[in-house]
């Protein structure tokens, strides 16, 4: 015999079983059983009844997530123009001027002070 075929044996074998046991229960314990099917089956329904909401609340939470970190704009970059260098060149003062311009701050303090 092959898998299957012992499998469906079984199973067959098996309904026969409970079904011929089942015939045997009495009304109370077949009362009971039937209750404590249909609160089993209820509550399989209430229990999917609210994942449906809380799972998209939680997709949505995932997209705005994904949408506020990833379509952010980059901090701009400080770009160097070089523009103070040809203002240096430009200007009338040598360029020993600014060499010794610590010096000419430090002069400029002390003749302000004294």
């Amino acid at each position: 015999m092959k898998e299957n075929e012992k499998d469906a044996a079984f199973i067959a074998n098996a309904r026969t079983l409970l079904d011929e046991g089942l015939q045997d229960l009495d009304c109370q314990t077949l009362s009971q059983l039937r209750e404590a099917r249909r609160n089993a089956i209820k509550t399989g329904k209430q229990t999917i009844s609210w994942m449906l909401p809380a799972t998209g609340i939680a997709a949505s939470c995932a997209v705005l997530l994904a949408f506020f970190l990833f379509i952010k704009e980059p901090p701009q970059k400080k770009i160097f123009s070089g523009m103070e260098d040809i203002e240096l060149l430009a200007a009338p003062e040598p360029l020993e001027f600014y060499e010794d311009l610590a010096f000419y701050s430090w002069l400029e303090a002390r003749d302000i002070e004294g």
